[in-house]
């Protein structure tokens, strides 16, 4: 999960919130455009850098088979460091998605 978190940020810092937009769960994507997801998260600053993972909490939830963690993320950016949460779900496919993020209030989960 740390991996996922460190290639999504980095897709982040180089992209912009549009670069994010194929990292969501296939269900947000559905009832979220592109442009809601990427009008609300423009409006948190944008990481230049993954700094560390700070706390990882591990949820049990029906909609995902593998569950969700909540992930403390510090990321560098222009203004300094800043911390954020971001919610992330394991796929039957063991790979992970991003279900909440800041800036994601247009989205419904």
């Amino acid at each position: 999960m740390a991996s996922y978190i460190t290639a999504v940020t980095d897709r982040y810092a180089l992209g912009g919130a549009d670069a994010m937009y194929p990292f969501l769960e296939e269900h947000i994507k559905q009832n979220c455009t592109r442009e809601a997801f990427v009008q609300g998260v423009s409006k948190e600053p944008r990481p230049t850098a993954y700094r560390a993972l700070k706390a990882v909490s591990f949820q049990d939830d029906d909609r995902y088979p593998g569950g969700t963690a909540e992930a403390k993320v510090d990321f560098i950016t222009q203004q300094g460091d800043i911390e954020r949460t971001w919610k992330v779900a394991q796929m039957a496919d063991s790979t992970w998605r991003l279900v909440k993020i800041p800036g994601m209030d247009a989205c419904p989960a």
